[in-house]
């Protein structure tokens, strides 16, 4: 019965030691789970932060920079194109050997001023409505003031077509005014339009930057934290399937066959008379 009373103390041992595995296999599992959930966050919260800011990047490219930009355009063409109304609305006159060439009234040309200067006047107040930035203000500002100057010359040509005066002198002021203050309502408008296109570079800077970022995020969560928990759910894995059967205890033999028991029982054969043992041992044997 000594060699049970071994094998038994043997086999207390031995769960309490797999316990004692499987306690760190629990908390293996947890380090485990937790990288994964970790990198799952981080992967979460970068995508999350990427999408915003580009939903914020296309916001200011196209609201904030493309859209006054091209209104900035706009601006500078209707400039050219009212300068080209009133050349051609001074070719009317009746002396100018031009004006057979029209085969239309000179209120033509004085429409098309009319509605160009309502479509300027429509965007500006587009323009000054969408600004919220001080430096965009300071450039549009200089854009106001430099087309005052060329408005009131517009309107003194305009005027002079309109009551029939076709002089030289009259259309000498405007060339030379369209010569100067218009080129430079032109190119004021054309700074502002720069520094509109500008800030939509800015902004693609900004959002090429935010990518960069996010690409190390995910190498960070994929060589720091995702990598590291796969090597360690394998070795988990691996234990799991190994470990285990080297720690579970075996049952007990039904026949004890150690050295000791056999010890036993050919005492205990040699205490039993010959009588109740085999005939073939009767003869040879000595009570």
């Amino acid at each position: 019965m000594a060699g049970v009373d071994v094998y038994d103390a043997f086999a207390r041992n031995k769960l309490k030691e797999s316990m004692f595995n499987n306690l760190r296999i629990t908390l293996r599992f947890v380090i485990v789970l937790s990288a994964f959930w970790l990198s799952g966050a981080v992967v979460i919260a970068v995508s999350y932060w990427g999408l915003s800011s580009a939903r914020d990047s296309l916001k200011t490219v196209h609201d904030r920079a493309m859209v006054p930009a091209l209104m900035a355009s706009d601006l500078m063409d209707l400039t050219v194109q009212n300068r080209l109304q009133v050349i051609l609305a001074f070719q009317h006159a009746p002396e100018s050997p031009m004006a057979s060439i029209h085969g239309h009234e000179v209120s033509v040309h004085l429409n098309a001023i009319t509605a160009n200067r309502d479509r300027i006047t429509q965007i500006i107040k587009t323009i000054e409505s969408s600004i919220t930035d001080p430096d965009e203000k300071t450039v549009f500002d200089a854009t106001r003031s430099s087309r005052m100057a060329w408005v009131a010359q517009l309107d003194e040509a305009t005027k002079a077509i309109q009551a029939g005066n076709y002089q030289s002198e009259v259309m000498a002021r405007f060339l030379k005014a369209g010569s100067e203050d218009g080129e430079a309502v032109v190119k004021a408008t054309g700074q502002y339009r720069d520094f509109q296109i500008a800030r939509a570079d800015a902004a693609l800077k900004a959002a090429q930057q935010r990518y960069e970022i996010g690409l190390m995020v995910f190498a960070f969560a994929t060589f720091v934290l995702g990598l590291p928990a796969s090597l360690m759910g394998l070795l988990l894995l691996a234990r799991m399937v190994g470990g285990f059967a080297g720690s579970m205890p075996q049952p007990a033999p039904s026949h004890p066959t150690t050295l000791r028991s056999r010890w036993s029982l050919r005492a205990a054969m040699r205490s039993v008379p010959c009588s109740r043992r085999w005939k073939p041992c009767a003869a040879t044997c000595t009570t």
